[in-house]
Parts: structure tokens; C-alpha cells; sequence
């Protein structure tokens, strides 16, 4: 299946590809350690957000595509406000796996929007795209995230011990999963 200009619609959010005006919006969160605290990278400059931007434009051009980098845009306000990815690894007759994230810029965290976002994406990979199997991580430390996942049916795997380097410090980090048949999009709206 070929999906290359993405638009998937949620009640308070709608996931699209992102565009070169995207980059201020972007920058705003790559640039707050606050937001990016659970995450393994970020930009300082605006020339690192752009380069970013610039593989996630890049990413949609591939064929077979197998990652999708989308922007997190408010329904009401028409702002984006975070990205989402999806990206589909191990594709082959029996599905695949693919795993997904989310993050917000600050101003817009704690809403629900993380959790509709991560929920349709789990509706591409599975119901679009066939996955068979949907992984997420997340930092110790980051309970918002890991709520979220349990939330949405997601399973506690493990933790790998010592994982990810934050300014000086080892931090564990935790995996999860959901499996295709037990998705059950109605229970989790």
C-alpha cells in the first residue's frame, strides 16, 4: 500500500504532514528542555529544527514509506502543537511491527491530545497499514506517557536499565505493546 499525503481527522486533533511553515512551531518545542526532557534529541537552533523538518518532508518520498512523521494540529485552533510518529519496521506478508510516539509542546500537554494522537495512529498502523504488533517507550519518570499507553490497552514489556543519558545521568527506559487483535478501536475512543 502506497500512503504518502497523510490526513488522519480525531474529534480534538488531526494528524498531517508536515510543511516547511511548520518549522517556527517546530522550533518552539524542540528548543524547550522541558518538553524535550523524555526525549533522546532535540534542536537548540533553528537550523537543527529545520533539518529535522527537512527528514520528515524527506520521509514521506520514500517508496515504500516507512515512516510517518506527522504534525499534532488542533481542530479548533488550526495550530500545530506536537508530532507523532509512526514507523513501520519488520513489514512483510504477516504485517510487521511499528513503533509509535508522541510529544507536545507545553502549552498543550495534559489535555488528552497525546492520547488522541497516539490513538490514531494505532488505528493506521493496525486497521491501515496491518501491523501485527505496535511498540511505544517511554523514560522512566515520564508517568503522562505511560498512562497514556495503559490507557489505550498498551502492555508493560520490560525495562531496559541505564538506557538514556540526560545531562549526566542514566535513566531506565520502559517498553510496551499492543497486539492487533487486541485493538479494539470502540473500546479505547
Amino acid at each position: 500500500m502506497r500512503v504518502s499525503e497523510m490526513i488522519l481527522k480525531g474529534k480534538a486533533v488531526t494528524l498531517r504532514e508536515h510543511s516547511p511553515e511548520d518549522l517556527h512551531a517546530v522550533h518552539e518545542w524542540h528548543g524547550d528542555r522541558k518538553v524535550m526532557v523524555f526525549l533522546s534529541w532535540g534542536a537548540e537552533t533553528l537550523e537543527e529544527s529545520s533539518l529535522y523538518l527537512a527528514d520528515c518532508i524527506r520521509d514521506r518520498k520514500k517508496d515504500p514509506r516507512d515512516k510517518y512523521r506527522l504534525a499534532i494540529v488542533g481542530n479548533e485552533t488550526g495550530r500545530v502543537m506536537g508530532s507523532a510518529t509512526l514507523h513501520w519496521r519488520g513489514r512483510g506478508a504477516n504485517g510487521g511491527d511499528g513503533r509509535l510516539g508522541c510529544f507536545l509542546a507545553r502549552d498543550y500537554q495534559g489535555r488528552g491530545y497525546a492520547r488522541e494522537a497516539t490513538r490514531l495512529l494505532m488505528e493506521f498502523g493496525i486497521d491501515t497499514l496491518g501491523m501485527h504488533r505496535l511498540s511505544a517507550t517511554c523514560l522512566a519518570g515520564n508517568e503522562a506517557s505511560e498512562r497514556t499507553l495503559k490507557s489505550l490497552g498498551f502492555v508493560y514489556e520490560g525495562t531496559m536499565r541505564r538506557h538514556s543519558c540526560r545531562d549526566g545521568v542514566w535513566i531506565d527506559r520502559h517498553f510496551y505493546s499492543v497486539l492487533s487483535h487486541e485493538w479494539n478501536p470502540s473500546e479505547f475512543s
